[in-house]
């Protein structure tokens, strides 16, 4: 899949317990873009500025098992056209002992600002808008409260 000129993620917990931040549950996400550099030819990864995005995930906020968060950062890859991207989930679960499952990371796209299948009237979820599913934050079952889990590096 080629980049979108415009997109945002879209996490999805299915890990069994609710995870909240006033308990000390944190969601990050840092991303970094692969891009041909002008002056070498050379593609070369280089750390977004939205990097760090903690998805909107803030005080008073709770994920219930089941549920999605949306991130409230649309970034806009019109200007410097990544062609790629790789994305790594950080995760503090504040009921990490109890959990099991995963953190399933999406994206929602467009072609324009505000376009964005996660824009359109009556969003209704991942499943029923077929966002992209492009990789998941395993939390295993032998971990305590608050332990921070880092996924995979995702590539896109």
């Amino acid at each position: 899949m080629a980049l979108p000129q415009f997109f945002r993620f879209v996490i999805v917990n299915a890990t069994g317990q609710t995870i909240t931040f006033n308990a000390n549950g944190r969601i990050l996400i840092k991303m970094w873009g692969l891009l041909i550099d002008p002056t070498t030819g050379l593609a070369v990864y280089t750390e977004l500025t939205e990097s760090e995005d903690d998805m909107g995930f803030i005080a008073g906020q709770s994920i219930s098992n089941g549920s999605e968060l949306v991130g409230d950062n649309e970034i806009d890859n019109t200007v410097l056209k990544y062609i790629g991207l790789q994305a790594q989930m950080k995760i503090t679960h504040d009921e990490g002992a109890l959990a099991e499952g995963a953190f399933n990371l999406h994206i929602s796209v467009g072609d324009a600002v505000g376009d964005l299948q996660t824009d359109a009237s009556g969003y209704a979820g991942v499943a029923q808008a077929g966002l992209l599913f492009v990789g998941p934050l395993i939390w295993p079952d032998s971990l305590s409260d608050d332990n921070v889990v880092l996924s995979n590096m995702i590539t896109i």
